[in-house]
């Protein structure tokens, strides 16, 4: 069965989203390298891309500046894995101040949970072993990381995105820093992630290059190179993945035992099970509603069976478990992601939502027109770049500064500008949206709801949402949506005569690279994503193209306010950013 096919199948049978598949696919490399040169290469603050087991696939200039200098070493150097460097070189907590709190205990959570997910691949194993050789390591594994998974779930990797940190930097000393990380669409399921370490200080970088040194896209070799690699096996190198069968989804805790992951299922069972006033084993049918035998039960804690999803909710209402640690459990259980708990979330989510943004999307660090959106394609906040681009679209709710995906469906301009619009915009986004409920089995948010409802009403989109739509989502899997990472596009951009009585003339055709990306806080609980337009054009005499470097402009049109990161209107991070009205 083809790996699309399987993801949707997968879908469909558990109602989940397929999380971890592996920690590489080489056929992604040629997206990767486009995605990087957009949202990594031009940044100025130490950027870096990892795969799934944190092994370097490209880093921009500072990155190299700040962790280039280091001896060579034969596993461990940062050129190579940044994440083996932080647990294991004998500098790294001279590097990394607080090291245990600040910055292990986070990675060994997510390490813990992509194990768990992955045990079978050879490079996690590998690390896996040597976190037992390390007595802090080991112990931070199989007591803090068990008791955190236990009580928070995921919460506290999600929480970290964005955390202010402490690194020491040669020649500065001690220097405050914020780690904020993505995910780049394309990669997704194979756990790729960009992070990017930056100053605390508005207006001043971790590390200091001359001009001309953000250029290129970098793929370094360390000065490990010249060292005996680990010898993985040829699989873990070249892509590894494991079964794919959906039907092998529930079998991946079996044989699972502690410690060798910090904690199983059967554990957080007994768990709240045992927590004030304790329900015997053998009372449990009989004071819950969970209506299973005692045997049944006994197996589901010992880790012997493993709990069917449908049985889940039962399970939590059962038990008092916090509904962070059940979305956890239906990761453990499926493999996939659970459905999302909101498409936006309160104050939390606004306040960590206001500083990613200020890392990817401010136009201090992203000339490409881009914009952060919630789980409904609602903008929460975009650039100056972004609001020129779209500064001839009239206002409205259906606005691409309101929300990209109701201008895809039910803005006129859209037709014009969107070049094939029917074809490389409307079906996409159709088969995205579709993916989004399939997601979300029969209890759909209330906004996707209305979205569908609203789709209903018009024939057109309506025809083409119940008729290929579906069709594709039962052939073509999940990975043919609205945000395909990377690929080519076009925009019709209006020209200085533009009328916008006559909206159909005056426009030029201009090649445009499509990138996105989640916010490692947003990407499993609200589905949020951000989406980028590099506008480009040919240039030399083989018509290379390259990206603009100045957007056309419209005489008597004039952009918007750039939601909260605008350049004529200068980001204010203490007030709210939350969705438009």
């Amino acid at each position: 069965m083809p790996r699309e096919d399987a993801d949707q199948f997968f879908g469909l049978v558990t109602g989940s989203v397929r999380f971890f598949k592996g920690i590489r696919d080489t056929k992604l490399d040629g997206v990767t390298q486009r995605w990087v040169d957009a949202h990594v290469t031009p940044l100025k603050e130490p950027t870096v891309l990892l795969d799934g087991g944190w092994n370097l696939l490209h880093c921009n200039a500072a990155w190299i500046a700040l962790f280039g200098g280091f001896p060579s070493h034969p596993t461990d150097h940062p050129l190579d894995n940044p994440v083996r460097f932080m647990l294991f070189h004998p500098s790294a907590q001279e590097i990394f101040l607080n090291w245990e709190e600040g910055w292990v205990f986070t990675i060994l959570c997510q390490f813990a949970h992509h194990y768990h997910l992955n045990h079978e691949n050879p490079e996690l194993r590998h690390m896996r072993q040597r976190i037992s050789e390390n007595d802090v390591l080991e112990r931070l594994f199989t007591t803090d990381v068990r008791r955190e998974l236990t009580t928070h779930g995921l919460d506290r990797i999600y929480a970290s995105d964005g955390e202010a940190r402490e690194i020491y930097i040669p020649g500065q000393g001690p220097t405050q820093c914020r780690l904020t990380t993505c995910i780049p669409w394309h990669g997704r399921w194979v756990g790729y992630q960009a992070c990017k370490l930056s100053s605390l200080v508005k207006g001043k970088f971790l590390v200091d290059l001359p001009p001309g040194m953000y250029e290129n896209s970098l793929k370094p070799t360390s000065k490990a190179a010249d060292s005996a690699p680990v010898n993985y096996p040829p699989q873990a190198r070249a892509g590894y993945q494991r079964d794919r069968d959906p039907a092998a989804a529930v079998r991946l805790t079996q044989g699972l035992r502690y410690p060798d992951v910090a904690v199983t299922i059967g554990q957080i069972l007994r768990y709240y099970r045992e927590l004030p006033p304790k329900i015997p084993q053998n009372r449990i049918r009989h004071v819950t509603p969970l209506k299973i035998s005692d045997r049944k039960y006994r197996d589901y804690e010992s880790d012997v069976a493993i709990p069917p999803l449908g049985l889940l909710p039962t399970i939590k209402e059962a038990l008092g478990i916090p509904t962070s640690v059940t979305r956890l459990l239906h990761r453990m259980i499926s493999g996939g992601h659970p459905p999302t708990i909101a498409v936006h979330g309160g104050p939390e989510f606004d306040s960590q939502a206001r500083i990613w943004a200020r890392e990817y999307i401010d136009d201090a660090v992203q000339p490409i027109p881009s914009s952060l959106e919630d789980g409904q394609w609602n903008v929460i906040a975009y650039n100056a770049a972004y609001a020129a681009l779209f500064s001839h679209v009239q206002e409205g709710e259906n606005n691409p500064t309101k929300s990209s995906f109701r201008y895809v469906m039910f803005n006129e301009d859209a037709r014009y500008t969107l070049a094939n619009w029917y074809e490389e915009w409307l079906v996409p986004s159709l088969i995205e949206f579709g993916t989004k409920l399939i997601s979300h089995g029969d209890d759909w948010h209330p906004e996707l709801a209305q979205m569908y409802e609203d789709i209903r009403q018009d024939p057109l989109l309506w025809g083409t949402f119940s008729g290929r739509v579906r069709a594709e989502l039962r052939n073509g899997g999940t990975d043919s949506g609205f945000l395909i990472d990377g690929g080519l596009r076009g925009f019709n951009l209006p020209t200085s005569d533009y009328d916008p009585n006559k909206p159909a003339e005056h426009r030029k055709y201009y090649p445009v690279l499509i990138t996105s990306a989640s916010p490692l806080h947003m990407f499993v609980n609200y589905g949020g994503q951000t989406f980028s337009a590099q506008v480009l054009t040919e240039s030399g005499p083989s018509g290379e193209l390259v990206p603009i470097r100045q957007l056309p402009t419209v005489p008597g049109f004039t952009a918007r306010p750039g939601g909260l990161l605008a350049s004529n209107d200068p980001p204010h991070y203490d007030r709210p950013i939350g969705r438009h009205p």
